[in-house]
């Protein structure tokens, strides 16, 4: 220090004593008054001598902010003194309010300027979240000391190492990303930074340039994006509004400081460049635009609190991504960006496979006829306004004569009912279901049926056919679901309605060689065991005793019939026996609200060298004792025996 520069110091120091011992004739100043003031004239001595208070210059001082309570514009006191002390040494170069002790217009702008630089809301209050940051500030004033490309001290933490230096390269983590419109924080450009072995670095600010390369669409930034922001270890540590780049022939650029980005010595951290959209772009912009991102220089720190700035080269206005940290990408609608969709698919299979729907003579009743879920695919939500189903019947051309409502269930509750027109289409509209991004919801449609003494005739059957296409679906963004957005299917089996009837239960299928040829001619023998258990609904029943080998699928009513593989292999003998009574020797009697098991056995002997395997195809039964009117052949899918390979020896 000069002589001169001694001689400030001393008489600011003399004046400071003299300032104070003055101020305690009038009033005991508290510590915080004193700590205050002796920061102010500390500032002051660092101005004289040529320096600032801000900066690099403050490397080494011993003041530290303390946090209080919320400050706030038309307060006085010792705490705002600190405050502004505070904000002149620690908030930036720009900043110089005079410590007054009084929060006025020039202090909440110097509040505002310093909470834009750190990323919070510029509202001009020092609140707990401001005020932790400029204890931030001035804790690591004395250990680090920097110019940020805004001229404001940015270091955040201790440094370790001497002089240094970085490396950096283009990672390939992202390239050609799709930005949807009302997409926020969406990854466009990363490049890797390591450190070398000699000291930890801090990066301060990168440089960041955008240019949409195709003349057709707009070539101005802030027409597509909202925000420009800098991500490093998942956090976001810088960001500007896309409105506040600088643009030079069509070439928009921004410094954009960071905060809190230091690389260890010898370590390598990956930075990202995340883009947010407008939330309404303009379709004939991004049908063909393509932009161009790229970082011309990044600015850091060593542990020798050197400032160093490393420039890169780019030539974003070429149309091509091919220099050295420089990324294309393009902006989209926000359903061609987030690639949604909304899927059909069968649900449980009890309510979707056929079976038998017990109706009423006198009242209408209600069935569920098909079970679906709907799945939102991609990372959208999707807002469902319109559901339609076709209904069909036969027994009735005309729908609606014998299915009098449909109703719609999501997850268990009624959400929508409607009368079913003539021509059977059903649309349940005025949903507005949300289906979360990855979620699924699974529905349920009733129909109600008319009842027996009317149109309704036993035999008549019911079938609902979800219309995936034509679902009234948006996505997030409020953009309608393209048909080719609308994927899967559900239909559901054709269902039989009877006043009385039975239900059909599968007891068990088996299946055993009970004869092994080793004579030449002889071919092997098996036995085929299928047992089902009849429940009786309504009014008593007659189920056929007899059995048919049917492998036409003609499905016989004066017999129980199967079919069975390789039938020209083999030739079959049956006979179905029950644990109930027997009448008129060709019929088994279930009495109503009871349950006989009926067993078929199959006899099958080989003439050839094939599979065999015996599957239940019909049940033939009626009303009335010696009655073979009827045919149930719905849901037998699984009343099956496994194949059996026979040999002719």
């Amino acid at each position: 220090m000069t002589i001169f520069k001694k001689s400030v110091a001393a008489l600011v120091l003399a004046a400071a004593a003299f300032g104070i011992a003055g101020s305690a004739k009038a009033q005991t100043p508290t510590i915080e008054s004193l700590m205050a003031q002796i920061a102010a004239l500390t500032a002051q001595i660092a101005q004289m001598q040529g320096g600032s208070s801000t900066g690099s210059t403050t490397c080494g001082t011993t003041y530290g902010y303390t946090a209080t309570s919320t400050l706030r514009p038309g307060m006085s006191g010792s705490a705002v003194s600190a405050l502004q002390t505070a904000l002149n040494m620690y908030g930036g170069a720009s900043l110089t309010v005079d410590v007054d002790g009084s929060y006025g217009p020039a202090t909440s702008a110097a509040v505002k300027a310093f909470q834009t630089s750190k990323g919070l809301s510029a509202d001009g209050i020092a609140g707990p979240a401001t005020q932790g940051a400029i204890v931030n500030a001035s804790m690591m004033a004395g250990t680090n000391c920097g110019t940020n490309n805004n001229g404001g001290s940015t270091s955040t933490g201790t440094l370790n190492g001497g002089a240094g230096d970085i490396t950096v390269d283009l990672s390939s983590s992202y390239s050609n990303e799709e930005v949807g419109e009302g997409e926020e924080d969406v990854p466009v450009l990363a490049f890797d930074i390591e450190a070398d072995d000699e000291s930890d670095v801090e990066i301060t600010s990168i440089k960041v340039e955008f240019s949409q390369n195709t003349s057709a669409d707009s070539e101005k930034l802030e027409d597509y994006a909202d925000e420009v922001s800098v991500w490093f270890d998942g956090e976001k540590v810088g960001s500007v509004d896309a409105d506040d780049f600088n643009e030079s022939s069509d070439v928009y650029s921004r410094n954009i400081s960071l905060e809190g980005v230091i690389i260890e010595a010898g370590d390598e951290m990956e930075l990202v460049i995340a883009v947010s959209a407008l939330n309404n772009l303009d379709s004939g912009d991004i049908d063909t635009d393509q932009f161009n991102v790229g970082v011309s220089s990044i600015r850091f720190m060593d542990g020798d609190g050197v400032v160093t700035t490393e420039n890169y080269t780019l030539d974003v206005a070429d149309g091509a991504a091919d220099d050295d940290l420089e990324k294309l990408f393009s902006f989209e609608d926000f359903a061609g960006a987030t690639d949604v969709e909304l899927r059909a698919a069968l649900e449980n299979e009890d309510i979707n496979d056929a079976r038998v729907l017990n109706v009423d003579d006198t009242d209408d009743t209600k069935h569920e006829i098909l079970s679906f879920t709907l799945e939102a695919r991609g990372d959208s939500d999707v807002t469902i306004e319109a559901i339609p189903f076709e209904i069909t019947t036969t027994g009735e051309t005309d729908p609606s004569v014998i299915v009098l409502e449909a109703n719609l269930w999501m997850d268990g509750e009624e959400i929508a009912t409607e009368n079913v027109p003539n021509d059977g289409v059903v649309t349940f509209d005025d949903l507005d279901i949300t289906i979360d991004a990855g979620e699924e919801v699974e529905f349920v449609l009733e129909v109600e049926l008319a009842d027996t003494d009317g149109a309704l005739d036993d035999g008549d059957t019911v079938q609902a056919t979800l219309t995936v296409a034509d679902i009234d679906a948006e996505d997030e963004a409020g953009d309608s679901l393209a048909s080719g957005d609308l994927t899967g299917s559900a239909v559901g089996d054709a269902h039989a309605a009877y006043e009385v009837g039975f239900d059909l239960e599968l007891v068990s299928a088996t299946e055993v060689k009970t004869v092994t040829s080793d004579t030449s001619g002889t071919g092997d023998q098996a036995q085929f065991v299928i047992k089902y258990k009849v429940t009786a609904f309504d009014g008593d029943i007659w189920v056929d005793n007899t059995c048919v080998e049917d492998n036409d699928g003609s499905e016989v009513s004066t017999a129980t019939s199967y079919s069975i593989t390789n039938n020209g292999s083999n030739s079959t003998t049956c006979v179905t026996t029950s644990t109930g009574d027997t009448v008129d020797g060709n019929a088994f009697l279930i009495e109503e609200g009871t349950s006989e098991t009926i067993t078929l056995t199959v006899n099958a002997t080989a003439s050839a060298d094939a599979f065999a395997q015996v599957v239940l195809e019909a049940i033939g039964w009626d009303y009335a004792a010696g009655g073979d009117d009827e045919v149930y052949s719905f849901n037998l899918v699984d009343f099956k025996t496994d194949p059996l390979f026979l040999n002719l020896f």
